[in-house]
């Protein structure tokens, strides 16, 4: 869905999956993804590690979620020197 271009209509599918199959990993990482990609990086994190705990095996979530903690350190380093 979300390839088609519908961003909103590709998260509400994301939701019914794992309401439908709470243990569907690659519905909460397509979750992570979006919000990614909407700068919801709290929402991306959360949906991360849900895939990654239902699946620990899944090294694009894991690196998906390094991404972001990568850079929420840098960050949060960054404003502590100023």
């Amino acid at each position: 869905m979300k390839t088609a271009g519908n961003v909103g209509e590709g998260m509400a599918r994301y939701l019914e999956a794992v309401v439908v199959c709470p243990t569907y990993a690659a519905a909460f990482y397509n979750q992570g993804v979006v919000h990614s990609e909407q700068g919801r990086l709290d929402a991306a994190t959360a949906s991360y590690r849900r895939a990654v705990e239902l699946l620990p095996a899944y090294a694009e979530a894991w690196c998906n979620l390094g991404v972001i903690l990568r850079s929420q350190a840098r960050a949060t380093a960054d404003t502590a020197c100023v």
